[in-house]
């Protein structure tokens, strides 16, 4: 059986649609499947992209950006429906909505089963028909989330057996270090005597890294050894210390900017508490917040926005808080709840790993995603194994 993953981005770079396509890459190539991969790779070096690439178990085809955007889209589709052609692909998976058009035009030159994987964009005007009309071309619609199902249907695009998987994170890379490891990275990097929010993702309004920067007053009325580090690419970087300094707080603000996965599983066992604040951004929205499931692996609670993918990211109240979207004051309100009742905060960090652990990983995702695949090339169902050796480590953010 072999498939094409076509996807918009790709590790080693940072982005959820990357890691998520990279984690079904390897574990579809583990349960018997040849894989292709189609996808340009952004935001790293050559030397990253090589070494990443020559590490992989699949066939990996970069497709390196070139000319305007509409030259690259053509570019794309050329090498998509050449690969279709010349090679015997039973099934395509389209993740993305650049993936998405490209993989349902070059079907009309070589049909393939088509699956589209939906993550958290509405688009308006002229490409609002074009995706319905590429989303009605899948033979099946997975969505990364109910949320996102819903703006799918609601759009009009969901076909017959359209369905919710939910991302995973990986559990044999993200784990709960030793305490004494803990305590030499929080003396390394500076945290000794500090509470520690973090965020992970690239420093833009749909993140809303600005939203807790704006509640970080008041959350220094109450725990004045709070301090904050956005982790990502630095794509607004400017614009939010420039908030945080003129609300006062520009000393408890801190950006490191794209981290490696080492970094990020240490960040992660780091901090008192993940905070993921995205909100709707023109036409876009948080389709999951694969973060957030990499934190609780790693012994964290969160606080996230409601009206979102994120809301399925945690069991409000159990194993995280969710707040409404934008209110900087309820941000505030729940941090300073759980940073302050320790024992509360414990008892949702064991819930959210336990809950990870038996319900968001990729290997779970994988097996769903399997079933569904073979049931289309009609090879039937498989057994829902857990394939052997050590899933791959975590794309870097």
């Amino acid at each position: 059986m072999r498939i094409a993953i076509c996807s918009t981005e790709f590790p080693p770079g940072p982005g959820g649609i990357g890691t998520h396509a990279h984690q079904l890459a390897v574990h579809l190539q583990c349960r018997g499947w040849e894989v292709l991969v189609l996808s340009p790779q952004d935001f790293a070096s050559e030397e990253e992209i090589a070494e990443f690439n020559r590490r992989q178990p699949f066939e990996m085809i970069r497709l390196r950006r070139k000319g305007n955007s509409l030259a690259f889209a053509g570019y794309r589709l050329a090498v998509l429906a050449r690969v279709l052609r010349r090679s015997a692909v039973d099934l395509v998976a389209a993740t993305g909505d650049g993936a998405l058009y490209l993989s349902a035009l070059a079907g009309v030159v070589r049909p393939a089963p088509l699956v589209a994987v939906e993550h958290g964009r509405v688009p308006q005007g002229p490409e609002r028909k074009l995706k319905r009309w590429a989303l009605r071309r899948a033979r099946r619609v997975i969505a990364v989330s109910d949320y996102t199902r819903q703006n799918a249907l609601a759009m009009g695009a969901a076909p017959a057996g359209s369905c919710t998987i939910h991302n995973g994170a990986d559990a044999d890379y993200f784990t709960v270090l030793p305490a004494d490891e803990v305590r030499r990275l929080r003396a390394r990097l500076g945290l000794e005597g500090k509470r520690v929010l973090l965020t992970v993702g690239n420093v833009t309004p749909r993140k809303g890294q600005d939203i807790v920067i704006r509640a970080l007053p008041r959350i220094l009325e109450r725990l004045p050894d709070t301090h904050y580090v956005a982790a990502g690419l630095p794509t607004m970087k400017a614009e939010c210390a420039a908030l945080a300094a003129r609300l006062g707080v520009a000393g408890h603000v801190h950006f490191p900017g794209r981290i490696s996965r080492c970094e990020l599983l240490e960040w992660l066992n780091c901090c008192d508490l993940f905070v993921m604040t995205s909100r709707h951004a023109g036409d876009q929205f948080e389709g999951f917040g694969i973060s957030v499931v990499e934190a609780a692996l790693c012994g964290k609670t969160a606080v996230v926005s409601a009206n979102s993918g994120l809301l399925e990211a945690v069991v409000d109240g159990v194993t995280g808080v969710a707040v409404p979207e934008g209110d900087s004051a309820a941000v505030a309100a729940a941090v300073v709840d759980l940073l302050s009742d320790g024992h509360r905060r414990a008892r949702m960090e064991e819930a959210a790993r336990r809950r990870a652990l038996s319900e968001l990983t990729w290997r779970r995702s994988a097996c769903q995603y399997d079933r569904i695949f073979r049931e289309l090339v009609g090879r039937g169902p498989a057994p829902c194994c857990v394939p052997t050796g050590a899933a791959p480590r975590a794309s870097e953010r």
